[in-house]
């Protein structure tokens, strides 16, 4: 499945995942109100702390047993509960996607990783 995001989108993804290594919840939360609009009642200071939790999680975990995606999608989630406007692509990502994955020829797509073969 391919789904076409915006350069814009790709950078701050990007972005959102190197801040998630190096364990830089504010950099996550900054990036992802860049990515955003921010409704009358958000409240920074709450969103900071929670995506902050949320980078802490995954800090020591062993970078093969981290599901990007999910990772993700918990961003994401954290966005939405403190109204936080994500751009409506984010709709069209299944449990797949994989912004990791290498994309044919640098193309403005996100690949998503293919679903295991049945047993």
């Amino acid at each position: 499945m391919v789904s076409r995001i915006s350069r814009e989108f790709q950078d701050g993804i990007i972005k959102m995942l190197l801040a998630i290594s190096a364990n830089r919840g504010d950099e996550v939360a900054d990036a992802c109100v860049r990515l955003s609009e921010a409704q009358e009642t958000f409240d920074a200071m709450k969103f900071v702390h929670e995506i902050s939790t949320v980078v802490a999680n995954f800090h020591d975990v062993d970078v093969r047993q981290v599901d990007s995606g999910q990772l993700l999608f918990n961003v994401i989630a954290v966005a939405n509960n403190n109204d936080l406007r994500v751009p409506a692509v984010t709709k069209r990502l299944d449990a797949n996607f994989d912004p990791l994955l290498p994309c044919p020829a640098r193309s403005q797509s996100a690949c998503a990783r293919p679903p295991p073969p049945h047993a």
